[in-house]
């Protein structure tokens, strides 16, 4: 079984948080839900989020930008999208300069916060899967790099080619060559 990140809603209307966890637990996505800051900067402090979903503005419960801004200083691996009944261009413009991963306005169909949060995770998961083939790079290139250095020189005459296939390190099929002399 292949592993989901969590998302966390943070809400206090009911009906919207409700509605949003329905349709992401459908899409096999674990919910967490909480309806002020308070509780939501208690959840991230306890659990990883790949996800929250944040009410911009909320009856004074939660204040979105102000949230947005603890979760890039306490839990910067967590996205966030932001949601707001209230369409202000300047407010969307901040909120995308303060980290925000997308910004969306009340009322949203529910199939466009699907969508976002399923494009969200998806960027997520490729952004991972790179950074594990960086790192096999690596790997890759500092042993080569130990099997190069001077000491090593008795092991290799002049003008030798070093052939290592690729998938070895990557999964892809060819080989990487080195001249070495």
């Amino acid at each position: 079984m292949e592993y989901v990140e969590s998302v966390m809603i943070v809400d206090d209307e009911n009906a919207f948080q409700n509605a949003w966890t329905e349709a992401l637990v459908k899409q096999g996505y674990p919910i967490a839900q909480a309806v002020s800051a308070d509780e939501a900067e208690k959840l991230l402090s306890e659990q990883e989020f790949g996800l929250a979903l944040v009410n911009l503005k909320s009856n004074g419960h939660v204040r979105g930008l102000d949230m947005l801004e603890w979760i890039k200083e306490n839990a910067p691996s967590t996205d966030v999208i932001l949601v707001t009944s209230y369409a202000h261009l300047e407010a969307s413009i901040n909120a995308l300069k303060m980290g925000a991963y997308d910004y969306l306005v009340k009322p949203v169909n529910i199939t466009e916060v699907v969508t976002r949060v399923n494009r969200c995770m998806k960027e997520r998961k490729e952004a991972s899967e790179r950074l594990q083939v960086i790192n096999q790079i690596e790997m890759m290139l500092n042993q080569l790099r130990a099997a190069l250095e001077p000491e090593n020189d008795d092991r290799l005459g002049h003008d030798q080619i070093i052939e290592t296939p690729i998938s070895s390190w990557t999964g892809a099929s060819g080989w990487w060559c080195k001249m070495v002399s």
